[in-house]
């Protein structure tokens, strides 16, 4: 269902699909041969997210939190598709750099 897919990544060398649900997922196992679905951060005490999802223009967390980070004031100028998730063309934190 492509609807579900959150990431596309190599998984035991073959370029797979993995579940946008297994993004941030408690467990210890990792999926992705790079481990790109646990790079998750914690951005308040009730939301945590994947990097990827940090600087995007889009809420996720309350009170917008997720795109008032530090690290959201300075960008790059040219766009980008993020690895994870599925929103298009978007600027760099620089401090990803």
């Amino acid at each position: 269902d492509p609807s579900r897919v959150g990431i596309i990544c190599k998984v035991a060398g073959y370029l797979s699909t993995v579940s946008k649900y297994m993004i941030c997922f408690k467990t210890n196992e990792q999926i992705c041969d790079d481990g790109i679905e646990k790079v998750c951060y914690p951005i308040s005490k009730s939301c945590t997210l994947h990097k990827h999802f940090i600087c995007d223009s889009e809420r996720d967390c309350d009170e917008n939190v997720d795109e008032k980070q530090l690290i959201c004031s300075s960008q790059t100028e040219g766009t980008c598709k993020r690895k994870v998730g599925n929103r298009g063309e978007l600027t760099l934190p620089l401090s990803w750099l």
